[in-house]
């Protein structure tokens, strides 16, 4: 299959309805879908105007992405400062994060691309499928809104926002905890989970941490490693031990 056979399928495909499946939203404008996935080197090679490729719309969806995940981790975390929700939130919207999101729609047979882009092969798109990623959430913004493009954002980056806030919490808290206690008293810290709440889906832990035999901590999260990170930094506040604390 030549490279104009190969456009015109992956155009196809997009109008067919099968990408919008695999990310879980229908445009009411197709138009703006196809944009999305229209690289500047496609426009060129295609001889269209600069603007309608998804530049524009890539800058506004890093912007709405940016907005979405920060508004998530201070609603995640409202005691957190400002720095640490900054650094969780470039992890989050990431290349490597947006690649892989890209990765999972399996981005690249939809992309539209120039012929020269198209020869260099998918592992060498690695900045062009993270971008379009970020174009995709600027055309649902566009197409139908802030809600539909924040539900997007909040399922697709669910897993990625848990594993970057687990890795950031656990090291601040729960990890301090442990080479506090084992410094001074030659031991770890016990968590217990005293109770859950709510249905299998949206559970709340509820947990306690001891350190030689005394309670020094409760935490709740929507799993246990939040609940217990949560309560090794309420234990490292009651501890007193801030110079450590804020190494």
């Amino acid at each position: 299959m030549d490279f104009e056979e190969v456009i015109e399928k992956r155009k196809n495909k997009i109008l067919s309805g099968e990408l919008e499946s695999k990310i879980g939203y229908f445009f009411k404008d197709k138009s703006i879908l196809l944009k999305a996935l229209s690289h500047k080197s496609y426009i060129f090679y295609s001889k269209l105007e600069y603007f309608e490729s998804n530049e524009r719309l890539e800058l506004l969806g890093d912007s709405v992405l940016s907005l979405v995940i920060i508004e998530t981790l201070l609603e995640r975390y409202p005691e957190s400062s400002e720095g640490i929700i900054s650094k969780l939130k470039a992890k989050i919207v990431s290349e490597t994060a947006l690649e892989n999101i890209a990765k999972k729609f399996e981005l690249y047979e939809y992309l539209l691309l120039g012929r020269g882009e198209y020869n260099l092969g998918q592992n060498k798109t690695t900045s062009i499928l993270a971008d379009t990623v970020e174009s995709i959430i600027g055309a649902i913004y566009i197409d139908s809104g802030l809600e539909n493009a924040r539900n997007f954002i909040k399922k697709h980056f669910e897993e990625i926002i848990e594993l970057c806030c687990e890795k950031k919490f656990i090291k601040d808290y729960k990890t301090k905890l442990q080479e506090y206690t084992q410094k001074k008293y030659k031991n770890k810290p016990i968590y217990n989970v005293l109770k859950e709440e709510g249905p299998e889906h949206n559970k709340t832990f509820f947990i306690e941490v001891k350190v030689n035999d005394k309670i020094v901590g409760h935490g709740k999260g929507k799993n246990k490693k939040e609940a217990e990170q949560n309560a090794a930094k309420e234990a490292l506040e009651k501890i007193n031990h801030s110079n450590f604390y804020k190494s």
